[in-house]
């Protein structure tokens, strides 16, 4: 787990700043890593901190998913409420241009329900 893994033929990087996730590409896993050029504030809005990437494999018994799948959780805050949420999985993709993409993981419809009160 971290924020460093290996995605679609290059190395990616998260890096918070100010409640945002930033992206950073480089070919080899000590770097050096450069800013992407597109899609660079990779999770914006100001709430989200926290994020890892993790794989099928890293997960205590594995999921149904393939292994092959990187897969990014991360927490936000909502200060109106002072409350703090799991976000949804988010399926890390590399898309033609090179851009890291996060779409949504239809794993997360197994994950629907009630609000549960910790």
């Amino acid at each position: 787990m971290g924020a460093v893994e290996y995605v679609g033929g290059a190395y990616y990087a998260m890096v918070g700043a100010g409640g945002n996730m930033m992206a950073f590409r480089a070919v080899q896993p000590q770097g050096p890593y450069t800013p992407v050029t597109l899609n660079f504030n990779l999770l914006p809005g100001g709430s989200c901190y926290f994020a890892r990437f993790f794989r099928g494999g890293s997960v205590r018994g594995g999921w149904k998913g393939a292994e092959e799948e990187v897969l990014v959780t991360h927490q936000s805050f909502a200060l109106e409420t002072a409350g703090t949420y799991i976000a949804p999985y988010k399926l890390a993709v590399v898309d033609p241009d090179g851009a890291l993409r996060l779409k949504w993981w239809s794993g997360n419809e197994a994950l629907r329900g009630e609000r549960l009160e910790v």
